[in-house]
């Protein structure tokens, strides 16, 4: 059962063996400020804190194995107030373009009557190619927690990813 058995609407009830497709996007805007309390040549340390916006759009599907059934069931918000975001980090310089990083972030969420946290501990190695432009890669480690005054669960959700960019300093 996904949702709440007390909504006069229901929940979903995803038949057993069904094949079940979601998606979930969400997009945030964070603004912050990292004060590096331990500043040497080869490594730093530092704590930051800021606020959050963001918005989320949950879609679930599911396809019954016994029939055709197909169902969507679609949550969507808007972006809340500015919510409080904490940091905790660490740089090291391996070499002059070699570098690694982690970072521990931790944000205050609010979504309709849900309320919760997100932690995200990222590792990082970045790479400083030219003067303004340098590539890195990472691992990320999402965790989700949420309580509801309808919802009587608690939802925690840890997706592993390890995405690669290119920045740009300014």
């Amino acid at each position: 059962m996904i949702g709440d058995p007390d909504d006069p609407q229901g929940g979903i009830i995803i038949p057993r063996d069904s094949i079940v497709q979601t998606q979930w996007n969400f997009d945030l805007l964070k603004v912050g400020y990292a004060w590096s309390f331990l500043n040497k040549r080869h490594y730093e340390m530092f704590i930051g804190a800021g606020l959050n916006i963001r918005s989320l759009d949950i879609e679930i599907g599911y396809e019954a194995t016994t029939g055709t059934i197909v169902q969507r069931d679609d949550f969507d918000t808007e972006p809340k107030i500015p919510l409080p975001t904490a940091v905790l980090g660490g740089r090291w310089n391996f070499t002059e373009k070699w570098q690694g990083i982690f970072r521990q972030e931790l944000f205050l969420l609010q979504v309709g009557d849900y309320k919760g946290s997100q932690q995200d501990f990222q590792l990082l190695f970045e790479h400083n190619t030219f003067k303004y432009i340098g590539f890195g890669f990472n691992t990320v480690h999402f965790n989700l927690r949420t309580k509801s005054n309808t919802v009587r669960k608690e939802f925690d959700s840890r997706i592993p990813g390890v995405p690669g960019y290119i920045k740009i300093y300014l």
